[in-house]
């Protein structure tokens, strides 16, 4: 009886998927665009324009960067260039045709209070003839891209697929009066294929605020601060854990090693912000995160310090705060007005929170491990199950561990992970909880979000360009329609191609749903592997695989009238296909023939070389882990 509910359960499921998929697909809501008013003057006529860009006098990159990226997509839509200068070069008049930027000489003609505008917000104005785009730094880019969808449709999908008005010779300047701001303030981008900063900015992306010396933002305790090659030889074990792999955050129990230890982090930070702000590149954050995979101290001072507080993590908050209040004092005195948080991790070993419960709330063990106010807590669950949201029962643990860390600190980060690290030529379904999960982060006041996907690659499969889409999207609005961005991402990134492309995604996640209630134990972890014959029996994969024969019958009309486009979706299309053709070869291999299974083989490693698939998980090789048991 169990079996036959549990059947019907499912049966019920999938209908509804698949009608809700279809109900998206025939109530498609149009673009924002529809509703557009606009003015009675001309920004564009006869292919001309008498519009200028006005900066103020003294600007930062973003505002320069926000002024060329308007000029950029004016010329590709319309073929003309804006002039751009100083506010200190320019009249203003209500018929004076200006797009201003920032912080200018003008700002009372906006009407806009600057003060009120949230950090990284914007406001963008018409008033009269002209166009006020107000903010500071990044609101005033991000305000940039805004007013391009408006006036010239520009939307970003990919790296290389941008949307956008094209061949305009005549246009009517949009009647603006729109303010908007991020839900998370950080927003770092998933996968490999955003890798540049330009293609974060254009993504309303911006996760480069790390200050180091080599790159390594996590898990560089060692390698930014104490290079074991420089202190190790010096007599400096008791900084070390007994095993060697981690820091020891209480110096053995000396307070005078423990003293020093604390200063040259203290020095160091110093120097990082020196190196950075000395530049002009003011970011705001400097990690300091134990290493990875390696258990903490096991001295007699942490074991007592973990006794004391029921985890590893009140050592290294003991530590930092003292170095947080020194660096803080020094940070206000060199650089009034910019604020740096110190960054610590709460991963594995040092997860859990110096909690306890009383009178049926969480409350801190004791003051000294509220955190201070400039260190940032980065939580990491890592062995949180990713095809279930944190608010499923079998994320309970980690659920209540954040609310567990937000006791003692309102600085709060958060890492998590929509890719299977173990097998990065395969599907990993965070599609659904995606939305949820933001919008947990955006309740905590999370200040920067990572979900951490495919970081080391930008050839990707199993939809995951799409990810990265709803990735943007999603961490600036977390209440973002998200059956219209789904809408949007395939009729603009697969064109012809979109219904059969979107036939297969929807049956996809038909399927994982399907795995998911007719399997309880089925693992979510990122690094769990669930690509079996059983999860992927080879008529569901061949079925995916119609589909995307149908793609490309699809834009076959295409190869003659439109070669270059046509190419272009081609390689989407065949990248989609290799999680298929990888699984049709993995799992079910003893179902062809030799001869067939050979011939597959060929043609997956011929196109997986050709559109730049090199890795078969984060750190192996396709060459080293599949081809050569291929025998190629």
């Amino acid at each position: 009886m169990k079996n036959r509910i549990r059947s019907a359960l499912i049966f019920v499921l999938c209908a509804f998927l698949l009608l809700s998929a279809a109900a998206c697909k025939a109530e498609r809501a149009q673009d924002v665009s529809d509703t557009i008013e606009y003015t009675e003057y001309d920004f564009l006529q006869n292919s001309g324009s008498d519009y200028k860009i006005v900066l103020p006098a003294e600007t930062l990159y973003n505002e320069r960067l926000a002024a060329d990226e308007i000029n950029s997509f004016v010329f590709e839509a319309s073929g003309i260039k804006l002039p751009c200068v100083a506010d200190t070069d320019v009249e203003y008049s209500a018929d004076a045709k200006l797009i201003i930027l920032g912080n200018t000489a003008f700002n009372d003609k906006s009407g806009v209070d600057f003060s009120s505008i949230p950090e990284q917000g914007y406001t963008v104005k018409t008033v009269d003839s002209n166009v006020f785009i107000c903010g500071e730094n990044y609101g005033v880019l991000y305000g940039a891209y805004d007013f391009l969808h408006d006036q010239l449709d520009y939307e970003m999908y990919a790296v290389d697929e941008i949307a956008l008005a094209r061949n305009v010779t005549d246009l009517k300047l949009v009647n603006f009066n729109k303010s908007d701001s991020p839900d998370i303030l950080y927003r770092s981008p998933s996968n490999g294929d955003l890798s540049s900063a330009l293609s974060q900015s254009r993504m309303r992306m911006n996760g480069n605020i790390w200050m180091t010396e080599n790159g390594n933002w996590v898990h560089n305790s060692f390698d930014e601060f104490f290079p074991k090659s420089k202190y190790e030889s010096t007599k400096r074990d008791l900084w070390y854990s007994l095993d060697g792999e981690q820091l020891c955050y209480t110096a053995r129990g000396n307070a005078d090693e423990l003293a020093l230890m604390q200063n040259t982090v203290l020095e160091r930070l110093k120097e990082l912000v020196n190196k950075y702000f000395g530049v002009n590149d003011y970011r705001g954050a400097i990690s300091f995160t134990q290493e990875d995979e390696a258990p903490m101290c096991t001295c007699d001072a942490c074991s007592a310090e973990k006794q004391k507080y029921g985890t590893n993590a009140a050592a290294i908050i003991h530590f930092i705060n003292p170095v947080a209040r020194e660096f803080k004092t020094w940070l206000d005195e060199t650089y009034p007005g910019h604020e740096v948080d110190i960054v610590i991790f709460a991963y594995q070993d040092a997860e859990t929170a110096p909690v306890k419960i009383e009178n049926g709330q969480y409350v801190p063990i004791d003051d000294t491990v509220i955190i201070e106010d400039n260190v940032g807590l980065f939580y990491a669950p890592f062995y949180a199950d990713y095809l279930h949201d944190f608010y499923h029962e079998k994320n309970t643990t980690y659920l209540e561990t954040f609310k567990k860390w937000s006791v003692i600190s309102d600085n709060l980060y958060l890492w998590t992970y929509n890719a299977s690290f173990i097998n990065y030529m395969a599907w990993f379904d965070t599609f659904n909880i995606m939305s949820v999960n933001y919008k947990m982060a955006r309740d905590f006041n999370v200040r920067y979000l990572f979900d951490n996907g495919r970081y080391n690659t930008s050839a990707l499969t199993g939809f995951d360009y799409l990810k990265s889409y709803l990735n943007a999207k999603l961490s600036w609005d977390v209440d973002a329609d998200y059956a219209k961005l789904l809408d949007n991402f395939f009729l603009n990134y697969f064109k012809d191609a979109e219904d059969p492309m979107r036939k297969y995604f929807d049956d996809f996640r038909t399927w994982m749903e399907y795995l998911k209630a007719t399997n309880e134990t089925l693992p979510g972890r990122q690094n769990s592997y669930i690509y079996t014959a059983e999860n992927f029996p080879k008529q569901v994969l061949e079925k995916w695989m119609k589909y995307i024969d149908e793609a490309y019958e699809a834009i076959a009309p295409m190869k003659e009238r439109d070669p270059q486009t046509y190419e272009k979706l081609y390689g989407r299309i065949c990248k989609e296909s290799l999680a298929v053709r990888f699984q049709l070869i993995q799992l079910h291999a003893a179902k062809y023939e030799a001869s067939e299974l050979e011939q597959m083989k060929i043609d997956f490693k011929k196109d997986a070389d050709y559109y730049g698939f090199t890795l078969s998980r984060e750190y192996n090789t396709l060459q080293e882990d599949v081809y050569s048991a291929w025998g190629m």
